[in-house]
């Protein structure tokens, strides 16, 4: 049975604001549990839009290190644009670029979550490596090779985005548990049906890849941005559906409680939580941020 938000106002004089809250219920995301609360607030000051790149990679795939260089080299496309850039590196299943390294890795990249991103949102992976630029499409694909993530990047940087997103993360070392808050604020009135992703990603992690570079495999490569798990269903969840506007000053929040994995190491993992368009081949990611699980 669907629950039903119930409205939980508090009327309180802020200027000429007054501010009514719902809350709703506990909600199982399948990575840990949810819960989440609206209200209106005054209108906040925008933000600078972040850009997402979705990177499909392997560990098995040789021309992957040259792509991930374009992202996080020395003049790279990270360093060009501070603080409004980020990534998730996918590792699938069912593609041979994307399997371990025979004999050589000690880990397994590949998870469900980055498949289904893959072939659900992104229909499908024919190549590596090759990304999405936050979820837009140009020649009916939403994925590009390397050559044209760069100006991607930078055009849609260009755009401004109607919401701001912060995100906050408190964790317990002894639990290894995980309470993070993301929280939406609409700077703009939004007509269109959007979505919230959640995910966790690790850098610099050790092991092995190919490289065209080498004939052997680079056994001390650092793999970045491995994306560890999706928090929220892999296509995201819901926000405010049950408004058609949602109206400049809306906030909405969610909080989420997890577990981080054994063979995590915590100090490297970061969190990265987006809005996207929900509106059939309207995907496109509005803005993006991120934040170490241990801020």
């Amino acid at each position: 049975m669907k629950k039903v938000l119930l409205p939980i106002c508090v009327a309180a004089v802020i200027g000429a604001l007054v501010s009514c809250e719902e809350k709703g219920p506990l909600i199982n995301t399948g990575g840990g549990v949810s819960e989440d609360t609206t209200y209106m607030a005054t209108v906040e000051a925008k933000q600078n839009r972040m850009s997402l790149i979705e990177e499909f990679t392997g560990a098995s795939c040789a021309p992957c290190p040259k792509g991930h260089k374009l992202i996080y080299g020395e003049s790279g496309i990270k360093s060009q644009h501070p603080n409004q850039v980020a990534v998730i590196a996918y590792h699938i299943f069912d593609f041979n670029q994307a399997e371990p390294v025979h004999d050589k890795s000690k880990y397994d990249f590949r998870t469900a979550d980055a498949s289904d991103v893959g072939k659900t949102i992104f229909g499908g992976i024919v190549q590596m490596p090759i990304a999405g630029v936050d979820r837009t499409s140009e020649n009916n694909t939403y994925l590009y090779s390397t050559g044209a993530w760069s100006n991607k990047v930078s055009t849609d940087l260009t755009k401004g985005t109607p919401v701001n997103i912060t995100i906050t993360s408190t964790y317990n070392a002894t639990t290894k548990d995980v309470v993070a808050k993301v929280k939406v604020a609409y700077t703009e009135d939004v007509n269109k049906k959007q979505n919230l992703t959640l995910a966790i990603i690790e850098n610099k992690i050790i092991d092995a890849q190919k490289s065209l570079d080498q004939q052997e495999p680079i056994l001390d490569y650092e793999h970045n941005s491995v994306l560890r798990d999706i928090i929220t269903p892999f296509y995201g969840s819901p926000v405010l559906d049950s408004l058609a506007t949602k109206t400049a000053g809306r906030v909405y929040e969610r909080t989420f409680r997890f577990n981080v994995k054994d063979t995590w190491k915590v100090e490297n993992c970061q969190l990265v939580a987006f809005i996207h368009n929900n509106e059939g081949n309207d995907k496109e990611v509005i803005q993006a941020a991120e934040v170490h699980v241990t801020e």
